[in-house]
């Protein structure tokens, strides 16, 4: 998972235009892309030049490394492999990335105490023993 400030900086790193697009789907938040939103993305973050690409081709010759759900374009475990080996110490540690799976999860807590009367406090609690 990358934030923003990273994207930045690994978008104006010497790399491919595939690089580029698979680094984009590794932004927080980590979930399928649709192409727009792959594109306003990575405009945002800087690469200016990505409006003029053809971002799904890229994507579906990236030789496995994402694959194109219902929802958007998805990175793989080879995808994930590779950005990592890109971003370095950007992608995050295995504790940034329990504490966003787990921050993902927090509508379908929030539903739960909706329906079985957990206390917001309670939850909040639960996080900053996990998160520390």
């Amino acid at each position: 998972m990358l934030y923003h400030d990273a994207l930045k900086e690994l978008l104006a790193d010497n790399l491919s235009d595939t690089e580029r697009v698979l680094i984009c789907l590794a932004a927080e938040p980590i979930k399928p892309h649709p192409i727009k939103s792959i594109v306003e993305l990575a405009f945002d973050a800087g690469w200016r030049a990505v409006k003029k690409k053809n971002v799904s081709l890229m994507l579906s010759r990236s030789k496995g490394k994402a694959i194109r759900s219902k929802d958007g374009w998805e990175l793989t475990s080879a995808g994930i492999d590779m950005v990592a080996s890109l971003a370095g110490p950007a992608m995050g540690s295995p504790i940034t990335k329990t504490a966003y799976a787990l921050r993902s999860h927090l509508t379908q807590i929030t539903k739960a105490r909706k329906t079985y009367k957990v206390s917001i406090a309670g939850i909040r609690r639960v996080e900053e023993m996990i998160l520390g």
